[in-house]
């Protein structure tokens, strides 16, 4: 190994040198293999105090440097692979050259062990001319929602699920624009500026790019892509059915058969380089375990509640049993001196909401309302909504393992059936909160927990503008499902525990109460009168939305927990129903 320069002169670096020799003879993936494979280079993978790196000069003053070193050249030597860039020794007069910075992350598995020290050199975006560097930048990623309905179909028909990392995604999508970028300091480059040929993580338009690039891939091979979430992609073969969702570089399979599954990740791996996971146990932060011998899924998050609690050190604080307290948020307790705002400027409590919002956009409908009361404050909150954050994080140290299981629970079948709810005028400002939960096989696929942007009259008008609230997801999802070859062929069922508000979206009931509602919240008439829903009466000791519209008592909370099966903290299936 000593006689391999480029390794040679990693070893022998200094911690103040900055620069980092490049022998353009050498290359750069044979080095980095050598140094992987060196047992006196490799530092505990179990170092669960382990950061990212903010910059180079502090990736050197860590025990990983040689790693992070081995990182950074196998991001060049990929850079270079894949033709991402060509040296130009001047630019045109008229151009700005766009700016660049390294990216330094630790990857772990879905145990919390390092697997993968990664390095990304990132354009700096905000440096781009619009107009000039770049146009349109939109790029779909698949909804949660989607993801949700893939894992519950797999369950229920005991699927084979798959998960396939497209390593550097970014690089593979050409550039329309003539974009110009400095080349990294600390490299001896013969020139000191590139042209961009492809993609590069920062660019406004990389994203774009590389879904562009994946959409005609995934029309090569058959898949065609769904109306309703164009990050979802179906495919009908000889070997059997494909169900695929796209997240940037992750990309979910799931296959009716072995032989099918096997097909597609092939196939995708012959037209770009990517890691196959084989059954799918990690995607997007999430951990998926399954019993296929009962056909059941479960999915939670427990790595990323472990971190957000260590992160906020709270991961020694005492549990409680409900994610909000009692007493409702309000603007009374809002700062109101400069002493008071100043006394709360270093709190951590945007990071905290925002951490808990993925969270709750995920896997954890539970804490949906917490965190949407949460939110309301972000731009000025004071010691009681602290208060109220900080509860949340000692709900979620007790309940980190807690994830939604899907499967065949009573003969489950493919037809979602929506719950909705709202209170009425319990806020400081008295604009009521709408909630819903759509399941399958009794298993949420998807919720929300919104205030509505009007003061509601009545309980009735309250509970029919959630109606109508909940009436437009519905229909998104029946064109889901049906795109995914499961098509709903009777009208979706919509639960609602006011007996007015049934009676109002089959009729106009009531008009000297509902006269003065906006034409367009009487969308959920019109649904009905087409049949493409239902809407129906349910107890309000039965319906399940209730959890997204208001804090509850402990004995509740936990009913509600177990009605839509997300009760367990068991970290197998094997024991679980």
């Amino acid at each position: 190994m000593a006689s391999d320069p480029i390794v040679h002169n990693l070893l022998a670096l200094d911690d103040d040198e900055l620069t980092i020799p490049i022998d353009d003879q050498t290359p750069f993936a044979s080095a980095v293999q050598s140094i992987s494979a060196t047992e006196a280079l490799l530092c505990s993978v179990h170092d669960d105090d382990a950061t990212d790196p903010d910059t180079i000069a502090e990736a050197q003053r860590s025990i990983y440097w040689t790693e992070w070193l081995a990182a950074i050249h196998a991001e060049l030597e990929s850079l270079k692979t894949k033709g991402v860039y060509e040296e130009v020794k001047t630019i045109p007069r008229d151009r700005k050259p766009v700016q660049c910075k390294w990216v330094l992350h630790i990857k772990r598995d879905k145990t919390g062990v390092i697997s993968r020290f990664k390095a990304r050199l990132v354009a700096k975006g905000f440096t781009q001319i619009p107009g000039q560097d770049f146009t349109f930048t939109f790029a779909p990623v698949a909804r949660w929602d989607s993801i949700r309905t893939i894992l519950c179909l797999a369950a229920i028909h005991d699927y084979e699920l798959r998960q396939l990392d497209v390593k550097t995604a970014y690089l593979n999508g050409p550039l329309d624009e003539e974009i110009y970028m400095k080349a990294p300091d600390g490299f001896k480059f013969s020139s000191p500026f590139w042209r961009l040929r492809k993609g590069l993580y920062g660019l406004r338009q990389a994203g774009r790019q590389w879904y562009l690039t994946l959409h005609d891939a995934f029309l090569d091979l058959g898949f065609k892509r769904c109306e309703s979430d164009w990050s979802v992609y179906t495919r009908h073969s000889a070997a059997g059915k494909s169900l695929s969702a796209t997240s940037v570089d992750d990309i979910l399979i799931a296959s009716d058969s072995k032989t099918e599954s096997d097909s597609a990740a092939n196939q995708i791996n012959a037209k770009f380089s990517t890691t196959d996971s084989g059954d799918a146990e990690w995607i997007l932060g999430c951990r998926i375990t399954r019993c296929r011998s009962k056909r059941l899924l479960m999915v939670d998050q427990a790595q990323y509640v472990t971190s957000i609690l260590r992160q906020f050190k709270m991961d020694e604080c005492n549990k409680v049993p409900t994610p909000a307290p009692k007493d409702r948020l309000t603007t009374d307790m809002c700062p109101k001196t400069a002493d008071e705002r100043a006394l709360m400027a270093g709190k951590p409590y945007c990071a905290i909401v925002g951490k808990c919002m993925y969270l709750s956009t995920c896997t954890r409908p539970d804490i949906s309302y917490a965190v949407r009361e949460l939110a309301r404050f972000m731009s000025n909150f004071g010691k009681r909504h602290m208060e109220a954050a900080n509860h949340l994080l000692r709900y979620l140290k007790g309940t980190a393992t807690r994830g939604i299981i899907y499967g065949n629970l009573d003969n489950a079948t493919p037809i979602f059936r929506s719950f909705t709810d709202s209170d009425w005028a319990m806020a400081d400002d008295r604009r009521s909160v709408s909630g819903y939960i759509m399941e399958c096989g009794s298993a949420p696929i998807s919720w929300s927990s919104k205030q509505q942007s009007i003061v509601a009259l009545s309980s009735c008008e309250a509970e029919y503008l959630s109606c109508t609230h909940a009436a437009r997801h519905v229909i998104w999802l029946r064109s889901l499902f049906s795109e995914l070859g499961f098509p709903q062929t009777k009208p979706s069922e919509l639960c609602c525990d006011n007996q007015g508000t049934v009676a109002c979206t089959h009729d106009p009931h009531s008009h000297s109460r509902m006269k003065h509602i906006d034409i367009r919240a009487h969308f959920i008439r019109d649904c009905v009168n087409r049949q493409i829903m239902t809407v129906n009466h349910i107890p309000g000791v039965e319906n399940p939305a209730d959890l997204l519209t208001k804090p509850l008592e402990k004995v509740i909370h936990a009913k509600w927990l177990q009605r839509i099966r997300l009760d367990t903290d068991q970290p197998s299936m094997d024991n679980v129903y």
